[in-house]
């Protein structure tokens, strides 16, 4: 007989609201389709079932909001003010996503509506007092004030993740100084997940305060940033660090991390530590710093990046225990293709019982973009006897690879003979394993990758999500060209323009839309380009290779300028990270001082 238990209809209601909960978040999507396109249409179709779905769905709803662009915002605040309970479902407020162009909107129409601005991102807050995740970036990093990051340090106590990725106006460092100065920051924060990946204009007073208030910290990205060795060994005891980046940090020096990290009782747990520095500009690693490291990493740890440190064939052997464990390994310089064989196959010179009880290695992804084309020797890569191309290898499936290896491999014929195919991202290049015909793929998701599945992750995440929006250009693209341009005084755009005052600029101009330019993607469409007086400056393509980024200025079609127009070539596109604009008009004439900063990405993935 089975049992059963007697229980009252409002617990059977309970029961059956969670058991539909926990199904209808199987619809939720976190990623929009693209800035705009309507998204989980099927959650809007369950709020008209009945009440008790209704009620679950917008849990659902609410529970984790992604900002795509500011009407969804504007919609979003008028709902949680006019119904506040829907305000304290909200456990993820998430701009990585934010698109600062509008939907269809001109710039100036943007500037009336006032969607985002500190004013109302700071009332969105105080309406969802369980927030526990907020993530933002540079395209709202101005709307970050001193009132919202106050909110957001100290008047959230259940705030347990907050990630502020490449924030970097001098808007956002005097509102982070203001509060800084002002001492009002409580002795302990609840903060455990923190990420200034790319904010390289916070001082790092900002460190030496945040820091040591982090008794719970276990993420932590402050990835080419002012962070110092005092600031780093300030972390409490009592934190557990799984993610650490500290790449880039070129305040650090290789013999304090290297303490830190083998003493510090916060590093015992590491799953994630990237220390890659770029040679070019700076080494935080020597030789004697890797030897001391790596005997005493965490066999809990999967991936490691020593880019851009001094490591020689000396080190292999102290890399060898570590490949057992660790997915993704980034190496350093001094390194041959002889000596990383031996990563993965037992040297041939032991003697045979070690050969047997060899233990094959875990690593999935290697970064050997530190060598060069000669420590590479492609002949001998592609050749009989090397076997990191071959199964033998496996389960071996990323190599990244440097730009002058990438155009060596492009034009290689063997590269798909032997069953592997070359992939690119901006500056990075892959050389990535075909799969094999009715093999399973490994899709590469793993639980310390928090959402994400390509391999080489260079950000931390902070939560638990797909990965997309500029966070997923971070973690897994460089930009091609990536600068900042500011025209640095202010023209006059008239009916007769002076292209010597643009030359001066080291810009170009012309005044008819480019030849291979359409109107698909924010290219230029058949009235503007028809426009008596349409201006545009163009980009010098050594920002980005073939490439150039229009900017067109007119107000003869009753669109206030600038226009953000891209290149539509393909697999390749743009984004203007940021953008700040002062016009004024006066008659006919167009008075502009723009501070534009560009990125450039090519979007072919890994697989």
């Amino acid at each position: 007989m089975i049992p059963f238990v007697i229980v009252s209809p409002d617990v059977m209601i309970e029961y059956w609201l969670m058991f539909t909960g926990s199904i209808i978040d199987q619809l939720a999507t976190d990623i929009p389709p693209n800035g705009f396109t309507a998204r989980n249409i099927d959650l809007m179709s369950l709020l008209l079932t009945s009440r008790g779905i209704h009620s679950a769905t917008l849990s659902t709803l609410y529970a984790q909001v992604t900002i795509p662009h500011s009407r969804i915002f504007r919609k979003f605040l008028s709902h949680i003010s006019s119904h506040p309970a829907l305000g304290t479902i909200v456990r993820r407020l998430d701009f990585s996503h934010f698109n600062p162009t509008g939907a269809g909107m001109t710039a100036r129409e943007r500037a009336q509506t006032q969607n985002l601005i500190p004013e109302t991102l700071l009332e969105s807050l105080r309406l969802t007092t369980n927030l526990q995740e907020f993530l933002a970036q540079e395209h709202i990093d101005d709307e970050l004030s001193p009132a919202v990051l106050k909110t957001l340090l100290c008047d959230l106590p259940k705030l347990k993740a907050l990630d502020l990725c490449a924030c970097s106006s001098t808007s956002f460092r005097d509102s982070f100084n203001s509060i800084i100065s002002a001492q009002i920051l409580p002795a302990t924060l609840p903060i455990a997940r923190l990420s200034l990946h790319e904010c390289t204009i916070l001082p790092s007073s900002v460190f030496d305060n945040l820091l040591p208030r982090l008794p719970r910290l276990t993420h932590l990205d402050v990835a080419h940033t002012r962070i110092t060795d005092a600031a780093l060994h300030s972390i409490p005891h009592t934190a557990c660090l799984t993610h650490l980046n500290l790449s880039k940090c070129s305040l650090l020096s290789g013999a304090s991390v290297v303490n830190f990290l083998t003493t510090h009782p916060a590093a015992k747990s590491l799953v994630y530590l990237n220390l890659a520095m770029d040679v070019k500009s700076a080494e935080m690693l020597s030789s004697d710093d890797i030897t001391s490291l790596l005997p005493c990493l965490p066999t809990s740890l999967r991936s490691l990046n020593l880019k851009g440190s001094k490591m020689g064939k000396e080190h292999i052997e102290l890399l060898l225990p570590i490949t057992k464990h660790v997915e993704e390994l980034g190496l350093g310089r001094h390194l041959d293709l002889r000596e990383l064989t031996r990563l993965f196959v037992p040297d041939s010179n032991l003697p045979l019982a070690e050969q047997v009880a060899w233990i094959p290695h875990s690593l999935r992804y290697v970064d050997v973009s530190d060598l060069s084309i000669a420590q590479m020797d492609l002949g001998t890569l592609f050749g009989s006897s090397c076997p990191v191309l071959k199964t033998v290898a496996e389960p071996l499936d990323v190599l990244e690879v440097s730009a002058e290896v990438l155009k060596r491999l492009e034009k290689a014929p063997d590269v798909k003979r032997v069953g592997w195919c070359v992939k690119e991202a901006g500056r990075r290049g892959w050389l990535v394993r075909l799969p094999r015909e009715g093999g399973i793929k490994d899709e590469g998701g793993r639980s310390w990758k928090w959402g994400a599945t390509y391999w080489g992750m260079r950000k931390v995440p902070v939560a638990r999500a797909e990965v997309g929006g500029i966070y997923g250009k971070f973690k897994f693209y460089t930009h091609s060209g990536r600068g900042v341009l500011i025209l640095c005084r202010t023209l006059y755009v008239q009916e007769e323009l002076n292209p010597r005052s643009y030359s001066q600029l080291g810009l170009c101009y012309i005044e008819r839309s480019p030849a291979g330019f359409d109107d698909r993607d924010g290219g230029i469409d058949a009235t503007e380009a028809a426009a008596p007086i349409a201006t545009y400056i163009i980009l010098p393509t050594s920002f980005c290779r073939g490439s150039c980024i229009i900017i067109s200025f007119g107000e003869s079609y009753g669109v206030s300028p600038p226009w953000f127009h891209f290149s539509p070539i393909p697999g390749l596109s743009f984004g203007v990270g940021h953008s700040r604009k002062r016009i004024t008009h006066k008659g006919n004439s167009i008075a502009f001082r723009i501070d534009i900063r560009l990125e450039f990405e090519h979007w072919n993935s890994q697989a």
